[in-house]
């Protein structure tokens, strides 16, 4: 897992996470749209702590579905779908995300 240690329990997570991430890639007929809300938001939480060891630039993550996390110093807030947000957390697509800044690059995860 990139140099991190990964408890056996969050193993079935991540790799539920990386199917959702991944599926994407193979640019087949499938859309993260289509995933299920709990391996979407599995999906997102692994780039979050992912992000957090790789010490990312300070962000509140919020999504339109009530979700919020913090990187660092939370300075910067960025909004959006879950789908959105993975899509920057993971692919640094940031046309779907709202920032009260510009969006940092980010470390990948």
């Amino acid at each position: 897992m990139a140099g991190m240690e990964v408890p056996a329990t969050s193993l079935v997570a991540l790799r539920i996470a990386e199917v959702v991430v991944h599926h994407g890639d193979l640019d087949t007929a499938w859309t993260v749209e289509e995933a299920d809300p709990g391996s979407l938001l599995n999906a997102v939480e692994a780039a979050v702590r992912a992000l957090r060891v790789r010490q990312a630039p300070g962000m509140t993550l919020v999504t339109e579905e009530g979700d919020e996390w913090t990187i660092g110093d939370g300075a910067l807030r960025v909004e959006a779908e879950r789908e959105g947000l993975l899509a920057w957390l993971a692919r640094g697509d940031g046309s779907e995300v709202e920032a009260d800044g510009p969006l940092p690059t980010l470390p990948a995860w």
